[in-house]
C-alpha cells in the first residue's frame, strides 16, 4: 500500500514533469526570471521620476548615478573587497560573467538613461526606456524558455515578445502627457525589437533604448513636416 510518505519521498527523488520542461525547469528559471524583474524595475525607476522631477534635476541624478556606478565598477575590478560589496548591493540584477569580469548590465542602464534624457525629447526618452525595460525582459523570459528559431544568435520569439512588450509599453503610455503619435511610436517598437537582435558591437542596454529613441525622434520630424 503506497503512503502519504511514499508519494513524498518519490516527488522529492523524482518529480513529475510536464511537456514544457516541468518542476525542475521552472525552478531553474527562477533566479533568471527575478533577476529580469528586478532589472526591469530598476530600468523603469528614472522613467517614472521623470514625470515628477523637472527635466535639469532629473539629468544631473541620471548622470550623479552614472558617475557612481562607473566609479564602482573601476574600483571593483582593482579591489576584490570592492567587489564583494558592489555584488552584495547589486547581485541580485547581475548576471553571473558580470560578477568577475564584465560591466554589470545596472551601469549601462544608468549609462543609457542619462545619455537618452540628456539629448532626446521627454516623451521620446521614455518611451525608448520602457521599450528596454519591459522588452528586454519579456525577451529573456521566452527566449530562454520557448526559444528554438535562432537568428544571430538569440531566438525570434524572444524578439516577438520584446515587440508584444513594447507594444504593450506604447499602449500605456498613450495615457500620459505629451504622447507620441501611433507612428512614431511604432517605429520606434521595431527598431528596438530589431537592435536587440541584431549582433551590434554595443551592449543592448545602451543600444536599444538609443537607437530606438533616435529613429522615434527622426520619425517625429518627418511626421511633424508634413
Amino acid at each position: 500500500m503506497t503512503t502519504s510518505g511514499d508519494i513524498a519521498a518519490g516527488w522529492v527523488t523524482s518529480p513529475p514533469t510536464s511537456p514544457a520542461g516541468g518542476c525542475s525547469s521552472l525552478h531553474k528559471d527562477t533566479p533568471n526570471l527575478k533577476r529580469r524583474l528586478m532589472h526591469g524595475g530598476a530600468s523603469l525607476a528614472v522613467p517614472v521620476l521623470s514625470f515628477f522631477v523637472p527635466g535639469p534635476t532629473l539629468v544631473a541624478v541620471a548622470w550623479a548615478i552614472t558617475a557612481t556606478l562607473g566609479i564602482l565598477e573601476i574600483a571593483r575590478f582593482a579591489s576584490p573587497r570592492v567587489n564583494r560589496l558592489f555584488i552584495r548591493a547589486f547581485g541580485l540584477v547581475m548576471r553571473p560573467a558580470e560578477k568577475s569580469s564584465m560591466v554589470a548590465a545596472s551601469t549601462y542602464v544608468a549609462l543609457s538613461t542619462a545619455i537618452a534624457f540628456t539629448v532626446l525629447p521627454h516623451a521620446v526618452a521614455v518611451t525608448a526606456e520602457c521599450f528596454l525595460a519591459l522588452g528586454d525582459a519579456a525577451a529573456g523570459a521566452v527566449g530562454e524558455r520557448w526559444g528554438k528559431t535562432r537568428a544571430f544568435g538569440k531566438s525570434v520569439e524572444g524578439t516577438a515578445a520584446f515587440l508584444v512588450a513594447a507594444g504593450v509599453a506604447a499602449l500605456v503610455l498613450s495615457a500620459t502627457p505629451g504622447r507620441l503619435p501611433i507612428p512614431t511610436v511604432a517605429a520606434g517598437g521595431i527598431v528596438a525589437a530589431l537592435t536587440e537582435i541584431l549582433p551590434l558591437p554595443l551592449d543592448d542596454n545602451v543600444s536599444v533604448p538609443l537607437i530606438s529613441g533616435v529613429a522615434m525622434a527622426l520619425t517625429g520630424a518627418v511626421l511633424s513636416s508634413f
